[in-house]
């Protein structure tokens, strides 16, 4: 058993590293593509992944039922939540 929980672990590092890359080549091509507005495009991405995480653990209550306990949902609640505020 302890083979199969080191293999198990090491894959979650590939699987953990490969999104790393890919999440690292997306900003890179989005440097590129959108120029000067990719700092921009940066800060809103950013800043709706901030208010995803802020508005997740009312959407874990919320929808404890679902199998992602929310998850999906918490940037939506997160933005709707912070538009009145703009």
């Amino acid at each position: 058993m302890y083979i199969e929980k080191e293999a198990v672990t090491k894959n979650e590092k590939r699987k953990g590293i490969w999104k790393t890359v890919v999440l690292a080549v997306l900003f890179m091509s989005a440097q590129v593509l959108l120029k000067e507005d990719g700092k921009v495009f940066a800060v809103w991405w950013l800043t709706i992944l901030v208010l995803g995480w802020c508005s997740f653990p009312l959407c874990q209550y919320l929808f404890s039922g679902f199998r992602d306990r929310g998850y999906l949902v918490a940037k939506i609640f997160g933005i709707a939540g912070n538009t009145e505020y703009l």
